[in-house]
């Protein structure tokens, strides 16, 4: 693993971390806390430029980019780690002499005192971070704070300025600062002091984490606090005329990525194009043609490309019969295919959503040609014998699901797909890749009578749409936006909280650990506009490498699956927390959910696509007010057709 600074090649074993997380919360622009130091993922283009390609046509056409990038390879323990990082917080402390200062300033001190045997093996000293005066066995600490802005920057928290910051001190020409623990009976930040050797300014911390803390330090004549516009995860400033915010570096608030995914489905990939783009020749063609779109080579080196890749792709697959031209036609729709069927007027999220669907229950064309998307439909007759509202059922053996890190926030996550001010994106625009992370899995996929759910929807329609309006209101007063703007229907409240409540039974049933299952909601507007979807899919989120394990599709068969929804149903009842879970006006995240907690209905934050929001017990078995709204308040009969 390198530093794109000091290009020092880190121990692969004590400085690595797992291909999910450096698309969730390790990704570009996070620091991830390794035992001997903090460091920070780089952007992409300091990555090693043959990072192992993942292809999702469907989801880099709907992001303007050509394929995704695992950092990882996936040669077995041979495999090299192509991951890069930047040295950040740069602020360090020596526990024994006390001294406070930035590492380029502790690596000049080293490269004085270090022996040349040691400035041969660690020149920057990135792989045993000490002070160069008290010997190795004093570690070097990097600072606990940093400054955060709404912008997305992140910078050290300003320590020289201040240590002078008392009254109208001036900064000294060659501060030298130590931080020490005063010892007089205060506690938290108020006991720790930093102090400037040079000329005896000093300063507590106290009350550094508030939130106007540098505004009201600065005035008119001199800014010491302003944000220096950091991003050092690209090795680059840039202007800002906020006034940061001081935070732990490890607080929540520091990083939020913002993470796209898809459903790898036909008719987009086929059993045909997965068997070509697994071909060694497949990359190295892709590779090429990447290169000449960013050279501007022209149409004549792109169609000489195609040629040459499709030579080489036959001679690879020369006992499969396939044909040239098939293969030729393939590559052509992969690589430059722009999307232009896609209608304009549609919300790219719904579009993108009702293609899975069609997929998942069998609408779309070839929706059984794939190896990575097997499907297998059941009877529905023996499920509606117990849950007389299900319409559909159906196994997917086989999936394949793309992640893709496309930027991140800081402070706050990003309210929509418009609010530029706060997303960083993490590529520069003329790289044509995400990172990327792909898992194969299993899944079943359920889909209700929508009938019914209307049915049940008028017969209480004022007292459920005054439950949906509360959790909206909450959501439009708060600052929070997941996955771009949540259309909030007592549909989505229903099939959200009955998939918490399902994968919460599935994960004692199957095997998986919970956290290894994910929910997938598939509810249309209920505008009129685009296909009218009722069904929600729970999946694994990280099979094996065979793709799965079969546990989690072994529940979804007659025998088994009809029990485990009544038992979900019958959990979902009874709640510790009750009654103030069951009558909440408001809980979770800003208000969000209402009867729902950690005690019924809440999963890992990593199972649910909403973050653990918009859930509500009561659109499931009614609340101990009014215990008949509940779709299933009556039984599992009660809306069986006559």
């Amino acid at each position: 693993m390198n530093m794109p600074d000091e290009s020092a090649i880190l121990n692969k074993v004590t400085h690595s971390v797992r291909a999910n997380q450096l698309i969730h919360q390790f990704g570009v622009g996070a620091m991830i806390h390794f035992p001997d130091q903090v460091l920070m993922s780089a952007a992409p283009e300091f990555w090693e430029s043959d990072v192992t390609p993942i292809y999702d046509e469907r989801l880099a056409n709907r992001l303007g980019v050509r394929y995704f990038g695992l950092p990882i390879s996936v040669e077995g323990d041979n495999g090299k780690h192509r991951m890069a990082y930047v040295r950040f917080p740069q602020w360090y402390y020596c526990p024994k002499c006390k001294r406070l200062k930035p590492m380029d300033e502790w690596v000049k001190e080293y490269r004085i005192k270090a022996s040349d045997a040691e400035k041969d093996n660690d020149p920057y000293m990135v792989k045993d971070p000490h002070c160069p005066s008290c010997g190795k066995h004093w570690k070097l600490v990097v600072s606990r704070l940093v400054t955060i802005c709404e912008h997305g920057h992140i910078n050290d928290f300003p320590w020289i300025a201040w240590a002078h910051k008392r009254g109208k001190d001036k900064i000294c020409d060659h501060p030298q600062l130590k931080i020490y623990t005063m010892g007089t009976g205060r506690y938290g930040f108020d006991n720790i002091l930093v102090k400037c050797e040079t000329c005896g300014s000093l300063a507590n911390l106290s009350g550094i984490m508030d939130k106007e803390l540098f505004e009201k330090l600065d005035n008119e004549e001199e800014q010491r606090f302003k944000c220096p516009g950091n991003h050092p995860w690209k090795r680059m400033k840039e202007g800002c005329d906020c006034y940061p915010r001081v935070s732990l570096r490890g607080a929540s608030s520091v990083y939020f990525p913002v993470v796209k995914t898809s459903l790898v489905i036909p008719p987009f990939t086929t059993d045909f194009n997965e068997l070509i783009q697994l071909t060694d020749a497949y990359d190295r063609g892709f590779q090429n043609y990447c290169k000449a779109m960013e050279k501007n080579r022209g149409e004549d080196r792109i169609q000489e490309i195609i040629e040459d890749t499709t030579e080489e792709i036959v001679k690879e697959l020369a006992n499969s019969n396939i044909k040239e031209d098939a293969i030729k036609e393939q590559l052509k729709k992969s690589w430059m295919n722009q999307d232009e069927n896609a209608e304009e007027d549609m919300d790219e999220d719904q579009r993108f959503r009702e293609e899975e669907y069609d997929a998942l229950d069998g609408e779309a064309p070839n929706a059984d040609a794939s190896n990575f998307f097997k499907r297998e439909e059941q009877k529905i007759e023996p499920y509606q014998e117990t849950i007389p509202s299900l319409k559909q059922v159906v196994l997917i053996h086989k999936m394949r699901e793309v992640q893709a890190l496309i930027g991140f926030s800081r402070i706050n996550p990003v309210s929509g797909p418009d609010d530029k001010d706060h997303f960083v994106c993490i590529k520069e625009l003329t790289t044509d890749w995400y990172p990327g992370y792909q898992v194969l899995g299993e899944g079943i996929f359920i889909r209700f009578d929508e009938l019914q759910i209307e049915k049940w929807i008028s017969q209480y329609k004022e007292k459920l749409s005054a439950r949906a309006n509360t959790i909206k209101d909450n959501y439009a007063k708060s600052f929070y936006t997941i996955n771009g703007k949540q259309t909030i229907t007592v549909k989505f409240l229903f099939l959200h909280s009955l998939a918490h409540a399902l994968i919460r039974q599935l994960s004692f049933e199957c095997g998986y650990n919970i956290a290894s299952l994910r929910e997938r909601i598939y509810c249309d507007k209920g505008d009129g506009t685009g296909k009218v979807m009722t069904g929600i899919f729970i999946y694994t989120a990280n099979g094996d490498s065979e793709g799965t394990l079969g546990g989690l599709v072994r529940q979804g068969y007659k025998e088994t699956f009809p029990d485990i929804i009544k038992k979900a149903i019958e959990k979902a009842r009874y709640c510790t927390n009750d009654p103030v879970c069951s009558l909440s006006k408001g809980q979770g995240i800003y208000s969000m959910n209402l009867a729902a907690c950690h005690s019924c209905l809440l999963l890992p934050e990593t199972s649910c696509e909403n973050f653990n929001a918009f859930l509500d017990r009561g659109v499931l078995i009614g609340t101990m007010d009014d215990t008949e709204i509940g779709f299933f308040s009556k039984g599992f009969d009660t809306y069986k057709n006559k």
